[in-house]
């Protein structure tokens, strides 16, 4: 039969009643004659998982989480209070790093979510070594006239030899100054104390970085009439 007389065929059985069911498409003579189904991709989400949670041995403030999920996906990650986001490759893998500092303690609670939309949960718990750093502490805060003429305050204090560490004050936000204590754990630093700060001053001393979550404060009380 040629292919005229197998569409002629098909369309006088159609008329007549024959095919029951659907109407399917004419297949080409010479074929099986059996019709293809196109494969669909599977709805079923690829679960999200966690698949390591591994300290930096030289550095136990860096957390590496590592795991799988949607393919191309944006994936959230929290360690205690810290979080970032990382989308996951092609093939549903993927890592990130996230500073989690020291001041947290020994044991971190590791979660992943979807960024965005749900893409399942998985949760860990991941111990580490840690070492007590040094507080924060504001030993002396003094008001003061620089040899310009201008009005300064000058902290100092101990900490951690070599954390980063700021200095500023509680109401203007926009002004800090940054400083590492020395090998001793000791550090001073002179800032600008402008007239508006008004005569009674809050001041703070904040670790960053993998000093976070160390500070101190305290209040100098200044004469503007000097």
């Amino acid at each position: 039969m040629n292919k005229r007389i197998a569409v002629v065929a098909v369309a006088v059985a159609v008329a007549g009643g024959v095919m029951a069911g659907p109407a399917m498409a004419a297949v080409p003579a010479g074929s099986s004659g059996v019709p293809v189904t196109a494969t669909q991709s599977s709805t079923e989400q690829t679960p999200l998982k966690i698949a390591s949670a591994v300290f930096n041995k030289d550095n136990p403030t860096f957390l590496t989480v590592s795991g799988t999920g949607k393919p191309t996906s944006i994936i959230s990650v929290q360690a205690n209070d810290e979080s970032t986001s990382v989308w996951s490759d092609g093939y549903g893998n993927w890592s990130v790093a996230l500073l989690v500092p020291v001041s947290q303690g020994s044991e971190v609670t590791v979660s992943v979510r979807g960024a965005y939309v749900d893409l399942g949960t998985d949760r860990t718990v991941v111990h580490r070594d840690v070492v007590s750093l040094a507080p924060v502490k504001i030993d002396k805060a003094v008001a003061g006239v620089n040899e310009q003429g201008h009005r300064v305050i000058t902290l100092s204090g101990t900490g951690e030899p070599g954390a980063f560490m700021y200095v500023g004050y509680d109401n203007w936000d926009e002004t800090s100054f940054d400083l590492r204590p020395d090998a001793n754990g000791n550090w001073s630093y002179t800032m600008p104390a402008p007239d508006f700060l008004g005569t009674e001053v809050g001041v703070h001393a904040v670790g960053y970085g993998d000093y976070r979550g160390y500070s101190d404060r305290t209040v100098v009380q200044r004469d503007l009439a000097q």
